[in-house]
C-alpha cells in the first residue's frame, strides 16, 4: 500500500504483468466513504424502527387476537346463563283478542266469564265478534283486532230446542208451553214489525241494530215500540226487543223454523276461521265441557300466546243435570227427520236413540 495518507486505496491482484494493473488505483476517498458510513447507519436506524414498529404491531395484533378468542370463551362457557337472565318469563301474545260466540243457551255466559277470569288481565277476553255473540257474523275487519282468537261453543239440536223453548229470547212469537214444541218447531222463525219499525224499509245499508240490514233483521230497531207503550218490566224473556235474524241473502225472507235458522248458523260459524282478522276458530261442544271440564282449552290458550292462567280450569260436571227428558219418543222421532244432519255432521253431531 502506497501513496498519500489521506487517500484509501484497494488493490485489485493483477492476472497479467500490466503496468496499468499493477499500479494501486485510489476508490473513494475518506469524505466520500464517511458519507456512505453516514447513509448506511441512517438506512440501519431506519431498519431497526421499522422492525420495532412491527414487532410493536404484531403484539398488538396478538393482544386484540387473544382478547377475541378470550371473550368468545367466556360467552361460550355463560351462554346459557345470558340466555336464561335475559329471556322473558312470558312472550308477547301472538292472540290479541279471545272472542266467545254461539247460539243462545249454549253456555257462552259462563264460558266468557270462565275465560275472563283466566286471562283478561293480559288478553282481552269478550262476548263480541263482529256482532254479538249470539248473531250471524260477518266479516268487518274493522271492528275486529287483528290476530283473534274465536272459541265458538255448540250444543247439540235436541237439548237447545227444548232450551230454546223454554227461553225464548228475543222471539216473541215462540212463546209456548212445554209440551208445545213441535207447535214451537213449527211456527215461522219471524214476527210481525211494527208500525215504527216499517218507517226503515225503504233504507239501505246497515242501518239495524248490530249492523243488520233492514232484509236480515227483524226488528231493525232496537225497540221497536213506541215509548210508554210497552212494559218491559211484565215482557217475558225480552219480548218486547224482538231480534229475529232472517236469511242473510237480502231476500228479506225469513227461515221457515228455528231448525232452518240454526243451519245456516252453524255454517256461518264454520266461516269465522276465514275471515280477515281471525287467527284461529276453535269449535267446542258445551257437553265436552260438561264431561271433561275446561283444562283442555285453557292449556290450548297458554300454548298459543304464552300466557299464565289465573284462574283454576273447571273440573268435569257428571252430575250436572242435562236434558234428558226429551219429551217422548215423538219428539227424538221429529228432530231425527227434520235436523238437516249433514250440517250436523260438520260439527261431530249425530242423531240420538230413543
Amino acid at each position: 500500500m502506497s501513496g498519500s495518507s489521506n487517500d484509501v486505496h484497494i488493490r485489485c491482484a493483477p492476472t497479467e504483468k500490466d503496468p496499468h494493473d499493477a499500479q494501486v488505483r485510489p476508490l473513494l476517498s475518506k469524505s466520500e466513504l464517511k458519507d456512505l458510513a453516514t447513509k448506511t447507519q441512517k438506512w440501519e436506524d431506519k431498519v431497526v424502527q421499522q422492525r420495532q414498529r412491527l414487532r410493536k404491531a404484531s403484539i398488538t395484533l396478538c393482544a386484540i387476537l387473544a382478547m377475541i378468542v378470550g371473550i368468545h370463551s367466556i360467552q361460550s362457557r355463560f351462554s346459557h346463563l345470558s340466555s336464561t337472565v335475559t329471556k322473558p318469563k312470558t312472550r308477547l301474545p301472538i292472540i290479541r283478542k279471545i272472542s266467545i260466540v254461539g247460539e243462545r243457551n249454549s253456555g257462552t255466559t259462563w264460558m266468557t266469564s270462565h275465560m275472563q277470569d283466566c286471562f283478561n288481565d293480559n288478553i282481552w277476553v269478550d262476548n263480541h265478534f263482529t256482532r254479538y255473540k249470539h248473531h250471524f257474523q260477518f266479516d268487518h275487519p274493522e271492528v275486529v283486532p287483528e290476530s283473534t282468537l274465536v272459541l265458538v261453543i255448540h250444543r247439540n239440536p235436541y237439548e237447545w230446542i227444548l232450551s230454546m223453548r223454554k227461553r225464548p229470547h228475543h222471539a216473541p212469537s215462540h212463546i209456548r208451553k212445554e209440551n208445545e214444541w213441535q207447535e214451537f218447531l213449527e211456527t215461522p222463525w219471524t214476527t210481525n214489525r211494527t208500525d215504527l219499525d216499517m218507517t226503515l224499509a225503504n233504507e239501505t245499508g246497515r242501518i239495524c241494530q248490530q249492523n243488520f240490514t233492514f232484509n236480515e233483521i227483524n226488528s231493525c230497531l232496537e225497540r221497536p215500540h213506541p215509548e210508554g207503550s210497552y212494559d218491559k218490566n211484565s215482557s217475558q224473556w225480552s219480548n218486547h226487543t224482538p231480534f229475529y235474524e232472517m236469511r242473510q241473502d237480502g231476500s228479506g225472507q225469513p227461515f221457515n223454523n228455528i231448525l232452518e235458522m240454526r243451519s245456516a248458523k252453524i255454517l256461518n260459524f264454520l266461516e269465522l276461521e276465514n275471515y280477515q282478522n281471525t287467527y284461529a276458530a276453535w269449535h267446542y261442544h258445551y257437553e265436552y265441557f260438561l264431561q271433561y271440564g275446561t283444562e283442555h282449552v285453557i292449556s290450548r290458550i297458554e300454548n298459543a300466546t304464552g300466557v299464565q292462567r289465573n284462574c283454576t280450569a273447571s273440573p268435569p260436571q257428571p252430575e250436572r243435570p242435562r236434558q234428558k227428558r226429551l219429551g217422548d219418543k215423538n219428539y227424538i222421532d221429529y228432530m231425527n227427520e227434520h235436523v238437516d244432519w249433514e250440517i250436523e255432521k260438520l260439527i261431530s253431531y249425530k242423531k240420538w236413540k230413543w
